[in-house]
């Protein structure tokens, strides 16, 4: 659902909400997405909500040296990775690392648009050699850079239920996040920064509220990654869906 207030929300909405209303069967990524479209669009008659799931095969094949940066030689690795826009908080992802990371770690900073003279970071500069910038990855190296890391940092305000969270917990990751959105659904091992609730209006989304890193929940369950975040589980309720319709 688009509710960016400097943008036209209602035009941007149109065609999803006439499939919507039209759909037999409506699949939500989250929680959060669920009661997003609820309240713009009204309850549907037939909804499920099934988390995006990663490929734990394709995963545990992928060799964390298929990547040659060498970041295998730093001895803590962080990571973060986007198509860099305002509301993804790049430069609160670097700040946290600046103040929560170990000092001999690095920071690997993925995706595009990711631009370091423009981030308005004092600190930056002056620790540059523990931030790295790799531009946009293919995503077997992308998997590769999780399996280096320790952490990933994805602080991102009002994201849905991100593919890159998903993969960096399945590759192995503590995941470091928002409150805001369902990202916190997927997570089973870190911390979630805690943020005001959103009430469902528009909102200048490109101008995220400034956040209490000291303000969190830690989060630590035994549930096993082959029954949260397996894509074969994943498929089967897709499957139980769509044979439902028909």
């Amino acid at each position: 659902i688009w509710f960016n207030s400097e943008q036209d929300y209602n035009a941007q909405n149109a065609p999803i909400e006439y499939a919507y209303k039209n759909a037999d069967a409506v699949i939500f990524q989250s929680e959060f997405n669920k009661k997003l479209t609820e309240h713009w669009f009204g309850v549907h008659k037939n909804s499920t909500i099934i988390h995006n799931a990663a490929d734990l095969a394709l995963i545990d094949r992928v060799d964390k040296n298929y990547w040659k940066l060498k970041l295998e030689n730093y001895k803590e690795v962080w990571s973060c990775a986007s198509n860099w826009r305002p509301h993804k908080r790049l430069k609160e992802n670097i700040e946290y690392f600046l103040e929560f990371a170990p000092k001999n770690a690095i920071l690997a900073v993925a995706g595009k648009n990711a631009n370091a003279s423009n981030l308005g970071i004092s600190d930056l500069w002056r620790q540059k050699d523990r931030i790295k910038f790799l531009g946009e990855l293919d995503y077997l190296s992308l998997i590769a850079l999780y399996k280096l890391s320790s952490t990933f940092i994805h602080l991102a305000y009002l994201d849905h239920c991100p593919n890159v969270v998903v993969d960096a917990q399945a590759a192995g990751c503590k995941i470091i996040c928002s409150s805001t959105g369902g990202t916190s659904e997927i997570i089973n091992n870190g911390i979630v920064i805690n943020e005001a609730e959103w009430d469902y209006s528009p909102i200048k989304l490109y101008q995220p509220p400034i956040m209490d890193f000291e303000n969190i929940v830690k989060i630590s369950t035994k549930i096993s990654l082959n029954k949260k975040s397996c894509i074969e589980k994943c498929a089967k309720m897709y499957y139980k869906v769509l044979r439902g319709i028909l």
